[in-house]
């Protein structure tokens, strides 16, 4: 039978990571990476698991694949503090633990709530992500927007992975404002260079096929939130990276 490890990253989460710790009590253990939390997030987390450990957070693949490599299990479960567990996918997962399989991961559906609401348009409705998968398998790649490159097998799994993403507009810009920062500096160091199709002509493109093609209207103000955001997501990552090409660097002061 095989172990399962559970494992997240943390980074001042003290309103959401009890219920993500809670639902993963079936797990064989839980390592918590935190990247040095200002509140309660350690503090919580310390009354679910006792594998915390704390490390500068400097991109979210380098944070997650520390946590794997102090993983024990023969499966990881990788998991964000701002997602919930089903019951149902947790029998999923413990059946494939339990009975083995021919396949080195899995996709997980991902059902996304913001702004207090359930979206289900948009291109939001029938998300699925690969996050379970064996331990010497998957490794995480890129420095944002993270993803798992699983080496064999892949098939999907049943069940649902609940993610309550941001609540509130302020809860959405706190995010937009580290994101972008982060994908400016990686589309830099790829040799990116913003036009004005991606600064103003995309974004809109974007908005026009996810909330009128994709029918992100029928989400109601919610997916309207969320769509129009994405446009200013988009249009404030390329205006960073814009402002990173331009950067002059800094004449030092000669002292007379």
């Amino acid at each position: 039978m095989g172990s399962v490890s559970a494992v997240l990253i943390t980074f001042n989460e003290e309103k959401k990571i009890e219920n993500c710790l809670r639902a993963l009590a079936w797990a064989d253990e839980v390592i918590v990476v935190d990247g040095e939390s200002r509140d309660r997030t350690v503090e919580i987390a310390s009354q679910y698991t006792k594998k915390i450990y704390r490390r500068s957070f400097d991109q979210f693949s380098n944070q997650k694949n520390y946590g794997i490599d102090l993983a024990t299990g023969d499966w990881i479960f990788s998991v964000d503090a701002d997602e919930i567990v089903s019951s149902s996918l947790r029998d999923s997962l413990l059946r494939i633990a339990g009975e083995g399989s021919d396949c080195d991961g899995f996709w997980v559906h991902r059902t996304n709530y913001l702004f207090g609401k359930k979206l289900l348009f948009g291109g939001q409705g029938n998300e699925k992500i690969l996050r379970f998968f064996r331990r010497d398998r998957g490794r995480f790649e890129q420095p944002i927007h993270e993803k798992v490159v699983v080496k064999g097998k892949v098939s999907e799994v049943s069940g649902e992975l609940l993610h309550y993403s941001s609540s509130s507009v302020e809860d959405y810009l706190k995010k937009l404002s580290l994101y972008t920062h982060f994908e400016a500096h990686w589309m830099k160091e790829k040799g990116v260079k913003p036009t004005f199709f991606d600064l103003v002509v995309k974004p809109c493109l974007r908005f026009l096929y996810n909330y009128v093609f994709r029918l992100g209207f029928l989400d109601g103000y919610p997916g309207f939130l969320y769509h129009t955001l994405s446009v200013c997501y988009d249009f404030l990552k390329y205006a960073r990276l814009l402002e990173l090409h331009s950067k002059k660097p800094e004449t030092p002061v000669v002292q007379p």
